[in-house]
Parts: C-alpha cells; structure tokens; sequence
C-alpha cells in the first residue's frame, strides 16, 4: 500500500513539475477513467540540452593546410675556430697501442666486476694505468667493486698470456 501511495505522489509531483517546461509551454496531459480509476498521463516535451561550452573538450578537429614557407633568414656571424675535434673515439681492447694514423688518448687495462659478484656493470671500461684516487673512503654497503681483467687459458684461446692483465688503448 505505501509503494502505491508513493507512486501516485511522485507521479502527482511530476505531473505538477511538468505542467510547464523553462520555455513556459505546457506539456500534454491527458486524464482518462479506466475501470473506475482516474488515469493521468504525462508526455513531456523533450528540451534541448546546454551547448555544451561548459563540458569536456571533444575530439581534435581536421588539420588545416600547410602554410606558405617563410622567408629565409640572415646568416648570423661566424663563431671562432675551436681546437681540432670531432671523428670517432674507440676502445682498442687487448691491444697496448693504436693503428696506423690513429691517435692515442691513453694505454690503459680492462676491468670490471668480478665473475661471481652481482649488482655491479655489466659492461669493460678501459681504466688508466695510474689512477688518481679522489677518496680513500669505502663505504660500508650497497656497492661494487671494480677489478682488473685477466686472461685465462681455456682450451688453449689464449696461450702463453694466461694470468696476464688485458690492456686497451
């Protein structure tokens, strides 16, 4: 009984909210017996929503044409001639000096981490035969440690230079 009563208010409240829209113009209300019971029908206008200028932005629309080139610029002043630079710098692995017509930055030995340590790099770096130590200082964890790269006579790959240092240049 009270989900009746409720229905009929909220179509009473309805009803009476639709009887006019913002414009100001009625809606079709139709009222009909239908076995002895008063039946009010409520058609409402559908109104148009906002623009839409207070929503989210939309899809981006179709590019436009290209522009016509500009004109082009004044050369600006030359800067002064630096020192000769440029070309390539290479690693020379197991090799003390460089080929022909090549310059030689320094001589240097290959290290790395060691075999069975994890965490450090993964890759060789040419380290200088006299390193200039910036501290003395070790710190106590979470880190790695950097050793010297030695030949190992594996099925005779390397003969004669097993236990030796691996230079680069």
């Amino acid at each position: 009984m009270q989900a009746i009563s409720g229905l009929l208010l909220a179509l009473a409240i309805i009803s009476a909210a639709a009887a006019t829209n913002e414009g100001g113009s009625p809606s079709l209300i139709t009222e009909e017996k239908v076995n002895g019971t008063l039946v009010r029908s409520v058609y409402l206008q559908i109104l148009r929503g906002r623009d839409g200028r207070d929503g989210l932005p939309g899809r981006d629309g179709v590019k436009g044409e290209r522009g016509d080139k500009g004109e082009k610029g004044e050369t600006g002043a030359r800067g002064d001639t630096g020192p000769k630079s440029g070309g390539v710098v290479y690693t020379h692995w197991g090799r003390k000096s460089c080929p022909t017509g090549v310059e030689l930055l320094y001589e240097g030995i290959a290290g790395g981490g060691h075999y069975s340590h994890t965490g450090g790099g993964a890759n060789y770096v040419c380290l200088p035969k006299v390193p200039q130590y910036m501290s003395a200082h070790v710190p106590s964890t979470y880190y790695a440690l950097m050793y010297g790269t030695e030949y190992q006579n594996v099925n005779g790959i390397f003969p004669g230079k097993h236990d030796h240092n691996v230079p680069c240049a």
